[in-house]
């Protein structure tokens, strides 16, 4: 759509003031003009100014948002599991001690021995231990929930939950690719809410329980 019918040429008539018929036109131009700020695009108009803000999307600061740093480092933000946050050597990822006092944000270091599997991909997890007798959380390093890495969860791993070899429970929090054996290219992130817990035990005697985690 362009300007006609929209910006209206000043009337003038003979004999009229060349100057001030001219900067009547400017006045009425400037009044129509568009000005590009970055990505911001403003339009005065005799109505008044339209402004239209091409601005990129805000980041989704959610849950376990992970990202990579330096010598295989994670920083993980915070994420909980029935409420309980996440921890690593006793420090929430937001950075509180067991005493609620103010420490230094933790991050995840992948281990320095860590393999991918044969896809080249590993798993940085949430990891939560249960009471086989109680099936209630139990606290490890000051905490229901850490932080672990693991080159395959187990091998039955589907909706969102875990077989039990053991009393652990395994939640998927980001995707660790690897171009090489020995060289971490970037992370996919997994999971992005905070999880609900349960753990169902087995109806066999030999069997494995199930956990479950769901949003």
């Amino acid at each position: 759509m362009g300007f006609a019918g929209l910006f209206t040429a000043p009337k003038a008539k003979r004999g009229d003031s060349i100057a001030q018929a001219y900067e009547q036109f400017r006045r009425e131009e400037e009044a129509w003009r568009i000005h590009f700020n970055g990505q911001q695009r403003q339009w005065r108009t005799p109505h008044g100014v339209i402004i239209n803000v091409d601005s990129p999307g805000a980041t989704f600061l959610h849950p376990w948002l992970c990202n990579l740093g330096p010598d295989n480092t994670v920083l993980i933000r915070q994420g909980r599991i029935n409420l309980q946050p996440a921890r690593i050597d006793g420090v929430t990822l937001d950075g509180k001690g067991a005493d609620g006092a103010a420490a230094e944000i933790p991050t995840f270091q992948i281990p320095k021995e860590a393999k991918p599997n044969k896809d080249l991909e590993s798993f940085v997890c949430a990891q939560v231990e249960i009471d086989l007798k109680t099936g209630k959380m139990v606290e490890v390093e000051k905490s229901p929930v850490t932080i672990v890495h693991l080159a395959s969860p187990d091998s039955i791993y589907r909706d969102g939950g875990s077989l039990a070899k053991n009393q652990y429970g395994i939640r998927p929090l980001a995707c660790v690719v690897w171009s090489d054996e020995k060289t971490i290219d970037r992370l996919e992130q997994i999971a992005m809410f905070d999880y609900t817990h349960e753990f169902k035990p087995s109806g066999t005697k030999n069997g494995r329980g199930r956990h479950f985690f769901w949003v």
